[in-house]
């Protein structure tokens, strides 16, 4: 433990112990080595962490690793107070290495959990600030899955932001915002940036928090990249590989961007599936309501290898009472999929201007034959080569008003020309009004 030297006992100690006691106590930085971790790989440093964080709590502040590995032994580190709280570290030279707990407790799953004092806007962290650290949960892909075993819960927190860290080895999600308390006072504002997400058993990311930005991270070998829920999302700029699942899933979202992103090899193995899974998947889930009001543009997917339930956008309905909708597919680029673009339950949009090329896929742009998809347009896309089925398909019945028209690409009946819907023209195809 750190503390003031002591007259007359710590001659030609006083500078050490000093520095010792100041870099523990100043301007609220808890260094955790003033509480005794030690920070070797070996010594367990949980009972040090914890007791760091438990003084943080009065104060708020920074509890700061130094360069090395902290090991914590079946343990759960917890946070809990109204007051802004910082960990930081040296960058990846800091690492939080777990042994993971084996207990099951009912909101404090994660092996690193922050949170307020209550679900009410007033009882939330103020703050949240995770940078330049490295953690290791233990597990990884390749090892059973266990809800009890997530990496950091974060709820009933606002101002919350991750960046530049490195993220290795959830057996649950890796990294949760909001997953607990109320749902309609779940946090506000979180920013994720710049990070590696790493060999993770379930979610990399699973932000359900109000007015999420995700920009500039990475997600390889896992399951899912990123799921997520809740009003007002952007996700820009992430690099997705070697994912079993989707790369990025909107379930149940209200006002989302989805921009500028890279998926190479998601969806690349197809065990498990009974549905179509697209690199980006559009759905209705955790809830009743579906995704509306969205963006999907400038986002690049690679497939080297395929299997009948893999796409490279999908939406469908799930859970949802209603139908996604009011959603812009624009200006993507898709190569190697089973399917391009596989449309299973949208109303009232656009899908516009999209590079969608087969290399052995069986369908460029599909509307199924169901009661969930209407009054879309397709147009603009560009879906060359050979396709196993067809290039585009409209399955759905002419009186739910989808239209395909100036499309370019193999087709059966078009082969290479545009394709014009009548109804554009003001055709009605009523069997009543003269259509001439």
């Amino acid at each position: 433990m750190a503390r003031l030297p002591t007259p007359g006992s710590d001659a030609g100690n006083w500078g050490t112990i000093l520095n010792e006691y100041l870099e523990k106590n100043i301007s609220n930085v808890a260094n955790v080595k003033g509480f005794g971790a030690i920070g070797d790989g070996t010594t367990d440093d949980t009972a040090a962490i914890q007791e760091a964080l438990t003084a943080a709590q009065l104060t708020g502040g920074i509890v700061f690793f130094t360069s090395g590995t902290y090991k914590i032994n079946l343990g759960r580190l917890t946070y809990s107070s109204l007051l802004p709280i910082s960990l930081i570290g040296s960058g990846w030279t800091s690492k939080l290495l777990w042994n993971p707990a084996t207990d099951s407790p009912a909101q404090n799953l994660g092996m690193l959990n922050i949170y307020g004092t209550g679900d009410a806007d007033a009882l939330h962290c103020t703050h949240v600030l995770i940078r330049d650290l490295a953690f290791d949960f233990g597990g990884s892909r390749s090892g059973s899955w266990s809800t009890n075993k997530r990496g950091i819960n974060i709820y009933n927190s606002d101002d919350i932001r991750i960046e530049g860290c490195y993220l290795k080895g959830a057996k649950g999600e890796m990294l949760g915002l909001g997953n607990f308390g109320s749902p309609t006072t779940p946090g506000n504002r979180a920013f994720i940036l710049g990070n590696t997400f790493y060999d993770f058993a379930q979610d990399g990311l699973n932000p359900n928090v109000f007015n999420a930005i995700i920009k500039g991270n990475s997600f390889r070998k896992g399951v899912i990249g990123i799921e997520a829920g809740r009003f007002y999302l952007t996700i820009t700029g992430n690099d997705f590989s070697d994912l079993t699942g989707a790369g990025i899933k909107v379930a149940s979202v209200d006002h989302f961007v989805i921009t500028d992103n890279k998926f190479y090899d998601c969806i690349n193995d197809g065990t498990g599936f009974s549905s179509a899974v697209g690199s980006i998947f559009i759905c209705g889930q955790g809830s009743n309501d579906p995704s509306t009001n969205g963006v999907i543009s400038g986002n690049s997917i690679v497939n080297t290898s395929r299997h009948a339930f893999q796409a490279g956008i999908v939406a469908l309905r799930g859970t949802s009472t209603t139908t996604s909708s009011r959603i812009q597919i624009e200006g993507n680029t898709i190569y190697g999929p089973q399917q391009g673009i596989y449309i299973a339950g949208l109303d009232d949009s656009v899908i516009r201007g999209n590079y969608v090329i087969p290399n052995g896929g069986s369908t460029g742009i599909v509307c199924d034959n169901t009661v969930y998809v209407n009054r879309n347009i397709v147009t603009g896309n560009h879906v060359p080569g050979t396709w196993t089925n067809k290039a585009y398909e409209d399955a759905t019945p002419a009186d739910q008003g989808n239209q395909f028209y100036l499309n370019f690409g193999s087709h059966e009946e078009f082969e290479d020309s545009p394709i014009y819907s009548v109804k554009l023209f003001g055709a009605t195809g009523n069997g009543t009004t003269d259509d001439t």
